[in-house]
Parts: C-alpha cells; sequence; structure tokens
C-alpha cells in the first residue's frame, strides 16, 4: 500500500483542528462521528485533515498515529500532547499547541511586514546612490582642489553596489534571526506543560519528556532521556548540559517523590509549581523584548540610516554647485 500524503495545512488551520479536537476529548464525544462532522461542515485543506484522522481511526490506528501521518512537521508535538491528553485526561497540551502555532504564525507575519519598509529604503538608496555618486564625480573633476574626494568617488561609482548588497545580507540575517526569539517560546511552552503535568501527578520521568516533545525544542528533546536516568539515579542531572541557567538548577533540584520529611533533600513537585509558572512568564517576556528589538527598533534604525544618507546625499549633490559658484565667486 502506498504511503498517504501529507495534508499542507496552515498553521491557523492546525491550530483549528487541534482545538476541535480538545473540544472532543474534554467533553468525552466520540471522535469518529465528530470528526465527521467537522468533514461536512468544512471544506477544503481541513475537511481532508478531518477526513484522513477519520479514516485512521476507523482503521484501527490510534489518534497520535494518525495526526503524525497528517501533519509530520509537528507530529511529535502533536503526538505528545495527544498522549498527555490520553494519559491525564487535560487537554491543556493541545490548547497551548493550537496557541503556540497561532503566535508563531502572527511573530512570522509581523518580522515579515517589519522588513518591507528597511527593504523599499535600500531600493531608495541604491537609486539614490547610484545618481548622487556620478553627479558627485563630473562636479569634483571638474576642481582641483578636492582631489582624496575624487578619488573616494572614483572608487565608490566602481564598487557602489557593495554597500546595498552588505545591507541587504544584514536585513537578511535580521529576518532569520527574528526567529531565535522562539526559543524563549519553546521554553515557555516546557515550563509551563510540565507545571500542569505535575498538577496532574504524571510521573517525572513521563513528565520531562512529555513536556520536552510538546515545546518542539531540540535541544530540551534530546537531554530529556538524561535528565530522566539522572533523576532515577538520584543525582541532579547529567554533567553536561545545555539548558539555561536557571531551569537547570530547578530541573536539578526537583524532586520526582510527593513526600516531605526531615531528611527530603530538594524542591518537591507541588512546590515546583509555581516556580516553572514564573520561569515561564520570565521567558514569554525575554521573547518579546528581543522580538521587538528585531521587528522594531533594528528595522526603524535601518531606515533612519539609509533615509539619512539618500537625504543628505541629494542635498549635497543639489547644493555643491552653488557652493562651487560661490566659491569662484569670492
Amino acid at each position: 500500500m502506498s504511503e498517504r500524503k501529507s495534508i499542507a495545512l496552515s498553521e491557523p488551520e492546525l491550530a483549528t483542528l487541534l482545538d476541535e479536537i480538545a473540544a472532543m476529548i474534554q467533553s468525552n464525544r466520540p471522535l469518529v462521528p465528530e470528526l465527521l462532522a467537522i468533514e461536512t461542515g468544512q471544506l477544503g485543506r481541513l475537511k481532508r485533515a478531518a477526513q484522513s484522522l477519520r479514516t485512521d481511526l476507523e482503521a484501527g490506528r490510534s489518534l497520535g498515529e494518525g495526526f503524525e501521518r497528517l501533519s509530520p512537521k509537528l507530529s511529535g508535538q502533536g503526538k505528545a500532547a495527544i498522549q498527555l491528553a490520553a494519559e491525564t485526561g487535560n487537554v491543556e497540551g493541545l490548547r497551548q499547541l493550537a496557541i503556540l502555532l497561532r503566535q508563531r504564525r502572527s511573530l512570522r507575519t509581523t518580522a515579515f511586514v517589519a522588513y518591507i519598509y528597511p527593504a523599499f529604503t535600500l531600493v531608495l538608496g541604491c537609486a539614490v546612490l547610484w545618481f548622487t555618486v556620478a553627479h558627485f564625480q563630473n562636479l569634483l573633476q571638474a576642481t582641483e582642489h578636492f582631489a582624496g574626494p575624487v578619488n573616494i568617488v572614483t572608487i565608490l561609482s566602481g564598487y557602489w553596489w557593495v554597500l546595498p548588497l552588505v545591507a541587504l545580507g544584514l536585513m537578511v540575517i535580521l529576518l532569520k534571526l527574528a526567529r531565535l526569539p522562539g526559543r524563549f517560546g519553546r521554553l515557555a511552552l516546557f515550563c509551563d506543560t510540565l507545571a500542569w503535568e505535575l498538577d496532574s501527578d504524571l510521573p517525572l520521568n513521563k513528565a520531562l519528556p512529555y513536556a520536552a516533545q510538546l515545546a518542539g525544542d531540540r535541544q530540551l528533546a534530546g537531554e530529556m532521556p538524561q535528565w530522566v536516568q539522572a533523576h532515577n539515579a538520584g543525582a541532579s542531572g547529567p554533567a553536561q548540559s545545555g539548558l539555561p541557567p536557571m531551569l537547570k538548577y530547578l530541573l536539578g533540584h526537583l524532586r520526582s517523590d510527593t513526600t516531605v520529611d526531615a531528611s527530603s533533600v530538594g524542591i518537591a513537585p507541588d512546590a515546583a509549581i509555581p516556580q516553572l509558572k514564573n520561569l515561564a512568564v520570565w521567558y514569554r517576556q525575554l521573547q518579546v523584548d528581543r522580538f521587538r528589538w528585531l521587528v522594531h527598533w533594528i528595522p526603524t534604525a535601518i531606515v533612519v540610516v539609509i533615509g539619512g544618507c539618500c537625504v543628505t546625499s541629494y542635498l549635497l549633490a543639489v547644493l555643491f554647485p552653488i557652493y562651487r559658484e560661490l566659491g569662484e565667486v569670492l
């Protein structure tokens, strides 16, 4: 049997589907009839996605396997959220994943729009530079007292394309860097997920891998087996860890048991829940601050610098003949 092709759902469509699945699980409604209702009431890719999940369930596959076949890119996150809902009866993981998908789409759109104006200013700057360099070269060559500027302008006339190319490369790099704040968002999702997992009395050796998979962070997912082994052995964590210091400290002192006695060392799960929530709030604030720099202050600075250079070059090109005539008169 040939492998079925995945359906290219957009992030808002995936979020809508996750919300629908969360509502079904929370209200204990049968999945197959509910998916059939979605299939009947929707159009396009969302209808095909509901049909795909319904077909998998009717074929005896689990909902996690169906979602994995439906969306391979989010297979780990979606499967973890569905398994968490099955084990804990809590659909918070599905809802958080839906929120993450909507935020990711919104942040990507914001970053794209933020760099449209610098790109437009860059095109304008190239046009002004092309005009003013040739103009300055003709003006300065007729003057004997500007040998240095003539040499500089001559060099610029031959390599005028270097500066716009550097500016364009800088904007591409900054647009790529706009994705980096997503790291803080994934850490926040990990902390939030781990907090409600502990609140649902999920064992720590299951809570850590599920939270890492749901967060969608490769580093977290790669390190969690080592953290589970360390907790099972009574250690404070793996010797080498790339986690942020505060999260590393909290996980290293987190106890697997809930008993409290005089010999208990570390942080009990109940006491760790508010700390994890506070850490999630802090990571989200870091995400907002970093993203504000990347999509507001840096594009604004690029526009101001390039626009200022364009205006200055144009004014000099206009005023230089007047200045030269005044110098000849005086």
